[in-house]
């Protein structure tokens, strides 16, 4: 476990509850895009860690909900989602945010017949990878986009399908963890790296608690996961554990459990911290407005 204690607090609560949103950071803020309030929504609003605060900024083009969403060179990228009010309708579109002018612009859809969202989503020298996803279905598919040539390349497909995932990014080795297939109890135990100079995948060491909808990222040179749904002992579906994987020592730790357990909610890093706006409490479309930090104090 990284060196101090880790610590969780609650912020700011997001001005519009919200689930199965986006979430990203842009210039040392936090921006949650889209989702269920529980009606879909195309509203993007901003939160600022110095302030404690949020404000709004410029709608999404369409309602939408599971987005893929990272952000490269100053800008913030929807790469595919879910649209309208459908569970599973995936849309291929792609969107670039710059927050200098507030606005959108269209570029490269995902490629023909890889439309897709609720994918795992990170960036990689100033490209994004997109990993897995649904249309209906869970999918095996892996993408690359790379911003400065508004191009995609397809990649190798993962070992195995799967959506509502997390990927990051440890010492150039991108980590896949968390997950499931179609329904919302089938699980994945099974953790990948993938290498991009090699485009080869590895199995690691399985997550200790395997769950979908959950959110996580890097911090420090390890991974953490908190939260998710599918959890049949809970009455509400609701997985409370927090983990942390060491990827050189292949192994994973057990943190204490979320303050306030949810899924559907997303993960931004800024500095040393760890920042997951919104959610849901109960398995399913259930939005909260509950806004928490993940940080290590230092002894």
């Amino acid at each position: 476990m990284t060196d101090g204690n880790p610590v969780q607090e609650e912020r700011a609560a997001v001005p519009i509850a919200r689930g199965e949103h986006g979430v990203g950071a842009l210039d040392g803020e936090v921006y949650v895009l889209g989702g269920f309030t529980p009606t879909v929504t195309s509203s993007v609003q901003v939160y600022s860690p110095e302030q404690d605060s949020w404000r709004d900024a410029a709608d999404f083009p369409v309602v939408f909900h599971h987005p893929n969403v990272a952000s490269v060179g100053g800008l913030l990228y929807v790469l595919g989602f879910h649209a309208g009010s459908g569970q599973r309708v995936a849309d291929g579109s792609a969107y670039a945010y710059d927050p200098q002018t507030d606005s959108w612009t269209e570029r490269a859809r995902l490629p023909l017949g890889t439309e897709r969202g609720a994918s795992c989503v990170t960036t990689f020298e100033d490209k994004i990878y997109v990993f897995g996803g649904t249309n209906d279905i869970a999918l095996p598919d892996a993408s690359v986009y790379d911003p400065a040539e508004d191009s995609w390349e397809a990649l190798p497909f993962l070992p195995m399908p799967r959506h509502h995932c997390i990927a990051a990014v440890v010492n150039d080795r991108i980590y896949i963890v968390s997950g499931r297939d179609v329904i919302i109890e089938e699980v994945q135990t099974e953790s990948f790296v993938f290498d991009p100079s090699t485009q080869s995948y590895e199995e690691v060491a399985p997550i200790l608690t395997p769950r979908g909808g959950a959110a996580g990222g890097e911090l420090h040179g390890r991974i953490y996961v908190f939260g998710g749904e599918g959890n049949v002992d809970d009455e509400n579906g609701i997985f409370h554990e927090a983990e942390e994987y060491d990827p050189s020592s292949d192994s994973w730790t057990s943190l204490p459990d979320m303050v306030v357990p949810r899924h559907g909610l997303g993960a931004a890093v800024i500095g040393d911290r760890m920042y997951l706006p919104g959610g849901s409490t109960r398995q399913g479309i259930q939005a909260q407005a509950t806004h928490t930090v993940f940080y290590f104090e230092t002894p």
